[in-house]
């Protein structure tokens, strides 16, 4: 992870990522300071006390794992094209993943001590997309790759991350993507779905689907059971994606579902 123009060019651009809430050093006081306590959300993928067992593990002695500082999530805001251009100009290789008239990515995931970097972010139907950027190669960063490389390459990008935190934020992007792909391929909404069921039947027992204005979305005709199986799967829908978002928000509290669907169906 060579930084081609000089290491304090980039030292000030991750200074100001780091301003802007865009770049969180995972394994640090700073961040875990910002996490719940078990009692109040027993459920959070961080609590405030985690860093007590990575300080353990720096200083036993029979330990080899130095989680401390190495490993960097940046999110990359649509928005901020001029930080962008920035970085790519301390890391000229992202210049064939960032802006290049394909899908951004989301998130860079910087390993300081392996010298990696993972490209992470939804492209075509929201599916899941991850490069590593020296090379611009895809990784299965969640699979079972029969490729030793492959296994390797997040061997070695994991192996200070205790608490899965390279893992956690992938699969939870793969699953927004993913329910949100789902939840937009339905004919309406969890709303108009709830707005329809709400109104009368007609003669044979039939419901219209309506949007909350009380225009036909379509000209089908659907039993109660059928607008109540389609409000159950949006409700699940929903509930998936808020999940997700769970986990991508306790890394970055401002990245919100609109912001990280493509639309590009």
């Amino acid at each position: 992870m060579k930084i081609s123009v000089g290491t304090p060019e980039a030292m000030a651009v991750l200074a100001l990522l780091r301003d802007e809430g865009d770049l969180v050093d995972v394994y640090s006081e700073d961040f875990f300071s910002r996490q719940p306590s078990f009692k109040e959300d027993p459920d959070a993928l961080f609590n405030i006390d985690g860093m007590d067992y990575i300080n353990a593990l720096e200083t036993h002695p029979e330990s080899e794992c130095r989680p401390k500082g190495h490993l960097l999530f940046i999110f990359l805001d649509n928005y901020k094209r001029e930080i962008r251009r920035r970085i790519v100009s301390v890391y000229p290789p992202l210049d064939a993943l960032i802006d290049n008239g394909k899908h951004n990515p989301d998130f860079l995931l910087l390993n300081l001590h392996t010298k990696q970097i993972l490209c992470v972010g939804l492209g075509r139907k929201n599916g899941l997309f991850v490069f590593d950027a020296a090379s611009g190669e895809p990784v299965d960063a969640l699979g079972l790759p029969d490729c030793d490389d492959q296994r390797k390459y997040m061997e070695d990008f994991t192996e200070h991350d205790p608490y899965d935190a390279t893992e956690s934020l992938i699969r939870a992007l793969h699953d927004l993507g993913v329910a949100m792909f789902q939840d937009d391929h339905e004919e309406a909404t969890l709303w108009d779905v709830e707005h329809s069921l709400k109104q009368q039947p007609d003669e044979d027992g039939y419901y219209l689907l309506i949007d909350t204005s009380d225009n036909p979305l379509t000209d089908d005709l659907y039993t109660k059971t059928e607008l109540s199986d389609l409000y159950n799967a949006l409700r699940r829908y929903r509930k998936e994606e808020q999940d997700a978002l769970r986990v991508i928000n306790a890394f970055f509290p401002q990245c919100e579902r609109g912001e990280l669907s493509t639309g590009d169906y």
